[in-house]
């Protein structure tokens, strides 16, 4: 029993899970979708009353998120991510539909926006392991409209989700530990 207790452990860490998520903005209404559940506009939020109660604060740890995510943690964040082997696979169709009064002017966006998608697709490259990538965009030289539409699903296994927290939090104990500010003066240690 223990013996297939511990396959079926195994076995679920590298289960991949797939995370489906579907934003929709058409006609100046934006839908965000997870799974089925709508994240927003939430039904909970409209009946939700206006009045908010005011909460007493507790005394917490807090912590200087500007100085912990710094640009050269994020760095090498990012760096370490694209050298793991343990990256998690995407399925992205990416649909824009859009036009201005202008018929210039959408064409000149319309080319901007494809010379947007390259590195787009280079840092997605990166972080994932692609399995379908589709960046569409499709201008509308006599309207003037703005439609987006992103389908996405990320396929991630627990042994993943262990992997990149323990990266995350190894790279900012590191910055912290590096980050302390101790100077030394006249044989004492004093924190600046």
């Amino acid at each position: 029993m223990k013996i297939f207790i511990g396959f079926l452990i195994i076995f679920l860490l590298f289960i991949p899970i797939p995370l489906k998520i579907y934003i929709l903005y058409k006609n100046n209404k934006l839908i965000i979708r997870f799974y089925k559940f709508s994240l927003y506009p939430s039904k909970d939020l409209k009946n939700m009353p206006t009045t908010v109660a005011k909460v007493k604060e507790k005394s917490k740890l807090t912590v200087d998120f500007k100085k912990a995510f710094d640009k050269h943690t994020i760095k090498q964040i990012f760096h370490r991510f694209c050298k793991s082997k343990l990256k998690p696979s995407l399925k992205l169709d990416f649909n824009l539909d859009y036009g201005f009064e202008d018929a210039a002017l959408t064409g000149l966006s319309y080319g901007l926006l494809n010379s947007f998608f390259v590195p787009l697709e280079n840092i997605l490259y990166s972080l994932f392991k692609i399995k379908k990538l589709q960046l569409n965009a499709m201008p509308d030289f006599n309207g003037s409209n703005l439609n987006l539409e992103i389908k996405s699903i990320i396929y991630i296994n627990i042994v993943q989700i262990i992997n990149i927290c323990f990266t995350i939090g190894l790279i900012l104990f590191k910055s912290y530990r590096n980050n302390k500010y101790i100077h030394k003066t006249k044989g004492e240690f004093k924190e600046a």
